[in-house]
């Protein structure tokens, strides 16, 4: 009776490590597809795919950096720098030493700050009598970074 009850444990075990085996196949067959859909959104240009399908596919693999960096690059094309930098960090957070993360990173803050220069030298008030320097100031930084790197 006891041989029974064992083998029959065993059976039971065996047929949940299946169950559970076959459940994990169809998950990485699904990300699979996910992530090569994702790709050929990319390489086709089609961002606003691309955005639905690799925020789908880092939700559920949050440690592929290209992925992220594809993603924060469709960001950055269809204009929203602030969730393109979001998707460089995670990149980076995956991989600290993911060099086309941190590139892109630096890249989206440098665009960043070029607008907030510009925006500093639209507003100053030329009778303050503070704005000549933090215009010279603005305008040396403005010449510094003024290369267009975006991504």
């Amino acid at each position: 009776m006891a041989i029974i009850r064992g083998l029959t444990a065993v059976a039971f075990a065996l047929a949940l490590t299946g169950c559970t085996a076959q459940s994990v196949m169809k998950q990485s067959d699904a990300l699979f597809t996910l992530a090569d859909e994702a790709d050929e959104a990319y390489q086709s240009g089609n961002c606003l795919r691309s955005i639905e399908l690799y925020s789908e596919l880092t939700d559920a693999v949050d440690d592929n950096p290209q992925s992220f960096l594809r993603l924060g690059n469709c960001y950055a094309k269809a204009g929203d720098l602030n969730q393109a930098a979001t998707a460089y960090q995670a990149a980076i957070d995956a991989d600290p030493a993911y060099v086309a993360g941190w590139a892109n990173l630096v890249t989206v803050k440098q665009s960043e700050l070029i607008r907030l220069l510009e925006r500093l030298i639209r507003s100053l008030d030329p009778d303050d009598e503070s704005a000549p320097a933090a215009l010279a100031q603005a305008e040396a930084l403005l010449r510094l970074l003024s290369t267009d790197t975006r991504p």
